[in-house]
């Protein structure tokens, strides 16, 4: 796999290289800030967001989401009797928990753990235009082999 960066006047590329190439990650930044740009590579090393911001998360995935957490919701004693629009908003903070942590603009910036990457952006001034974040095996579907139907097949 791979992806191309296209970068434009007044941006810049960084980059980070985990465990010898088993984790690499490049991100385009808005502002030329090399060493903003190589520490947020390492961030989305270690976190692995999906999304660059929460806007950017598909209705479908929340309402996938919110669908799983009423299901859980159902059998939850402590929440019998309670009325349906606080039961609404405990699930729609549950389903935000969840989808915020893989939007790296809400992630608690790992190289200063009081603030948010949003924060640490907007102090400087940068925009994240683009993300990638490649491991090894990600993608790559495990091979299922079935010994006695091998074996069948070649006495054919």
């Amino acid at each position: 796999r791979f992806e191309i960066l296209h970068k434009g006047e007044g941006q810049i590329i960084g980059s980070y290289i985990h465990m010898g190439g088993k984790i690499s990650v490049a991100v385009l930044l808005d502002k030329e800030d090399q060493e903003l740009a190589d520490n947020l590579a390492m961030h989305i090393a270690a976190n692995a967001p999906i999304y660059l911001t929460k806007e950017a998360i598909p209705l479908e995935e929340k309402e996938k989401e919110t669908a799983i957490q009423l299901e859980l919701m159902k059998g939850d004693p402590k929440l019998a009797g309670k009325p349906l629009e606080m039961l609404k908003k405990i699930v729609e903070g549950k389903v935000n928990k969840i989808l915020f942590e893989a939007v790296l603009s809400e992630q608690t910036y790992l190289l200063d753990e009081t603030k948010t990457v949003g924060q640490v952006l907007l102090e400087h001034g940068a925009k994240v235009l683009k993300m990638v974040r490649f491991q090894v095996g990600e993608g790559i579907e495990k091979r299922n082999d079935d010994f006695a139907d091998e074996v069948m097949n070649q006495i054919k």
